[in-house]
């Protein structure tokens, strides 16, 4: 899925976002959250479910906190990029959901979040690897100060001008 500001400057997002291992922590500021169709890692399709719909992934795009964050990866070549994309594996997701009830926050309000990758869990079939585990801590988006001093300032009355070409009021 690409923004509108997306589609008029050319680019096509953000960079993928990678927690590279147990003990890694992405920390940063929650830019957007979305769904997208999941799609197979090795032929690039949609993944459906048995009724034929799309599964959905939740993409987090965030705001990394390079401080905060341990071992993370954005882009390539290990560039360390301001805005990046993380796919939310299921138990990414399911540690995100878990946070938000605990904070008792919408995704939509989510602000600074914190995502860490706990020990593997067990494989169900020892032809597969074993899933990553996450815990998740967030907090809710605080509104800018601009924000707030615009709810404490009295309207100003409306000017009209008449008489005045369009070209004069930009």
């Amino acid at each position: 899925m690409t923004s509108v500001d997306d589609f008029m400057s050319g680019t096509g997002g953000y960079p993928n976002t990678k927690i590279n291992s147990v003990g890694g922590k992405l920390v940063g500021d929650l830019v957007e959250a979305r769904l997208v169709d999941e799609r197979d890692y090795d032929t690039g399709k949609p993944v459906l479910w048995d009724n034929g719909e799309p599964k959905k992934q939740l993409v987090l795009d965030v705001r990394v906190d390079w401080d905060a964050s341990i071992d993370v990866t954005t882009g390539k070549d290990g560039v360390r990029e301001e805005i990046g994309s993380y796919y939310c594996r299921y138990t990414a997701f399911l540690a995100m959901r878990e946070a938000c009830k605990e904070a008792d926050v919408k995704m939509s309000q989510v602000g600074r979040f914190a995502l860490a990758r706990t020990p593997d869990g067990t494989a169900r079939n020892p032809r597969h690897a074993p899933p990553q585990q996450f815990v998740a801590k967030v907090t809710a988006r605080a509104a800018g100060a601009d924000v707030d001093d615009l709810l404490d300032q009295q309207p100003q009355p409306e000017t009209v001008s008449v008489g005045v070409a369009a070209a004069d009021l930009l």
